[in-house]
């Protein structure tokens, strides 16, 4: 029978260099992963935090919560003060706009090339239903000038909201270019994506930044009659996208907000109380996961 020697922790610890190096690197992922942690909610956004004494714990709950009610408590605060004025929010269906015979047909014919040119406006959503009749809509009145859409599909995966790398940058831009034989302009934060061709011209744009969009509107005339959002699909760029647009389309033009979350929908319906009545607003469901939003200017 042989005598077993049993170490305490810190005596194996001590003879053992190997796992004195792990304990090391487990105690400073600890301390920076758990105990110290890199995203603190009331640091970053201090806008919402509450005003008040308390635990850190409870503060960041409370700062939660107060980012999730102030755009639905601010909607309920505007239709209240507004009452009868209030803008009634109706969503509705995309197919709804190709009900005649002429409208089907030019929904058809901007999904062939929404699909010609690998666009997934057509494939991945149902978008043509909307864009084929309102286009259609332009060129039978006879005066229709340009279209300008910012994102243009870029297929780097390190960029935000990119198209995989079989992304076809520009596709929809040509499909629009076919359709209705008018100049079409793109912007995109992609600037090895930007090109020119027949009736096309891009530029660079960074949605976050409002010089960016300053610089951009002295490139592109202000009496266009489509201004598309298709770029980062965030709430803060697709308000700055809203605010530029407005200022560049002619009477009878649209400026149209894609690829919507359902999860943002209280956004949108506070975004409609303020819209002044000479725009027509639209929130329009294009599926269960992706909404648009569109005003034209009347």
């Amino acid at each position: 029978m042989c005598d077993v020697e049993f170490l305490k922790p810190k005596e194996l610890l001590r003879r053992n260099p190997l796992l004195r190096g792990i304990k090391r690197t487990l105690s400073h992922y600890v301390n920076v992963m758990i105990r110290e942690p890199r995203f603190n909610i009331i640091r970053s956004c201090p806008m919402f935090q509450p005003f008040t004494s308390g635990s850190v714990k409870n503060r960041s709950m409370a700062t939660l919560t107060c980012i999730n009610q102030t755009i639905p408590n601010l909607t309920l605060l505007a239709k209240t003060l507004k009452t009868t004025m209030a803008r009634e929010i109706e969503v509705r269906q995309i197919t709804s706009f190709a009900t005649t015979a002429r409208d089907q047909k030019a929904a058809e014919e901007i999904k062939e090339l929404f699909n010609k040119y690998q666009s997934d406006k057509s494939s991945a959503h149902n978008y043509h239903f909307f864009y084929g009749p309102i286009l259609r809509g332009l060129l039978s009145s006879g005066n229709i000038n340009g279209i300008l859409e910012i994102g243009l599909g870029t297929p780097n995966t390190q960029l935000l909201s990119n198209m995989g790398s079989y992304g076809k940058p520009g596709a929809s831009l040509r499909a629009f270019r076919d359709f209705t034989d008018v100049q079409i302009y793109g912007a995109d934060i992609d600037r090895t994506i930007l090109f020119e061709e027949r009736n096309i011209q891009t530029f660079f744009v960074d949605q976050t930044d409002p010089e960016s969009f300053l610089k951009l509107g002295l490139k592109i005339p202000s009496n266009l009659d489509l201004v598309i959002d298709d770029g980062l699909h965030s709430i803060n760029t697709n308000i700055a996208t809203l605010q530029f647009g407005i200022t560049k389309i002619r009477k009878g033009g649209w400026v149209v907000i894609e690829d919507i979350s359902p999860m943002t929908i209280p956004l949108w319906e506070l975004i409609m109380q303020w819209i002044p009545d000479s725009f027509k607003c639209h929130l329009i469901q294009s599926s269960e996961h992706y909404f648009l939003f569109a005003i034209q200017k009347k």
